[in-house]
C-alpha cells in the first residue's frame, strides 16, 4: 500500500532512486548512478561531452566514494522496520549492510511507518459503500514532526551529519515529496560500509576476516545511528537502502562489480 501524496512520478522516482534534472546538475555522472542505469547513458566510447575525461579515467582506473541513495527518515522512538535490522538475513549478502527494496516494499515500509496501514475487519469491509470515497488517513503525530522537520530543513544542499562524530553522511539533492519523510542524497558510500570493504570470502572464516586492515571499519552505518539536517536540531534515524534495480556492487571500489 503506498502511503498518499501528490506528485506521484516525484515519489515512484526518489523511491527507486533516480536522479534527474537539476539534481544532477554540476555532478559527476558516476556519482549519480549514470553508469548503473541500463542503456547509453554514458557512452565510454566516443566523445567529446564536457567531463568526459574524469568521467572516463574515474570509470576505467579510479574509484566512486559517493552516490546517490533513497533514504527514509523517521522518529528516534519507533521500532526500526526489519529489512534494516536484519539486511543480511533478509537478502542473503553478507557483503552489503543495507537492504535492496523495490518500489512497492519501499512504499509500504513508508506507509507502515506514517500509520497509513490499518487493519480492517471483514465486517467492516462489508458495510463499507463500494460508490464512496474512503477518507483519508492521517498520519501518525510522531512522523507528522519528522515530515515536518525534513520540509524545514532538508533543503537542497542541506547536509546530513551523523551524531555519533559529527561528520557529514551526504548532501540533500532531491527535497521530499510533500506528505512523505522520503529523500535523495548524494552519500558517502565508507560511512555506510559500502566503500573500501574487502569482499568476504563464504567460505572462509569470518573472524578471519574481521581482524584484516580493509574490513575493519567496524561498520558506521548502524541502524540505532541518529542525525540532523541542515540546520535542524530535531535528531532523526535514517534508513538507507539500495534500490532493487542496482546491480551487484563492488565495494572496495563503489562501482559495478565487473563480470571478469
Amino acid at each position: 500500500q503506498f502511503p498518499r501524496c501528490n506528485n506521484t512520478y516525484r515519489f515512484l522516482r526518489q523511491l527507486n532512486g533516480i536522479a534527474e534534472g537539476n539534481e544532477v546538475s554540476g555532478r559527476t555522472p558516476l556519482t549519480v548512478n549514470q553508469d548503473l542505469i541500463s542503456g547509453d547513458a554514458i557512452s565510454f566510447h566516443k566523445g567529446c561531452y564536457l567531463g568526459q575525461e574524469l568521467t572516463a579515467r574515474t570509470m576505467h582506473t579510479g574509484v566512486v566514494r559517493k552516490r546517490v541513495l533513497p533514504i527514509i527518515f523517521m522518529d528516534t522512538k519507533t521500532q526500526i522496520p526489519l529489512p534494516w535490522m536484519e539486511p543480511t538475513t533478509l537478502m542473503g549478502n553478507r557483503n552489503m549492510p543495507l537492504p535492496r527494496l523495490a518500489v512497492t516494499p519501499a512504499a509500504g515500509v513508508m506507509a507502515l511507518l506514517q500509520g497509513e496501514i490499518k487493519k480492517k475487519s471483514q465486517e467492516d469491509q462489508s458495510q463499507q459503500d463500494q460508490s464512496q470515497q474512503e477518507p483519508p488517513l492521517d498520519i501518525h503525530p510522531t512522523m507528522q514532526e519528522v515530515i515536518h522537520e525534513l520540509e524545514e530543513h532538508a533543503t537542497l544542499g542541506a547536509k546530513i551529519v551523523d551524531k555519533s562524530d559529527g561528520k557529514t553522511i551526504g548532501e540533500v539533492i532531491s527535497t521530499p515529496t510533500p506528505g512523505t519523510s522520503l529523500l535523495l542524497a548524494q552519500v558517502r558510500l565508507d560511512k555506510l560500509h559500502l566503500f573500501g570493504v574487502k569482499p568476504r570470502d563464504p567460505d572462509h572464516d569470518s573472524t578471519e576476516d574481521d581482524t584484516d586492515d580493509t574490513h575493519h571499519h567496524n561498520n558506521p552505518w548502524k541502524f540505532t545511528n541518529k542525525v540532523v539536517i541542515g540546520s535542524g536540531k530535531k535528531e532523526l534515524r535514517y534508513l538507507p537502502y539500495l534500490p532493487l534495480w542496482w546491480p551487484p556492487m563492488d565495494t572496495m571500489t563503489g562501482k559495478r562489480l565487473r563480470d571478469d
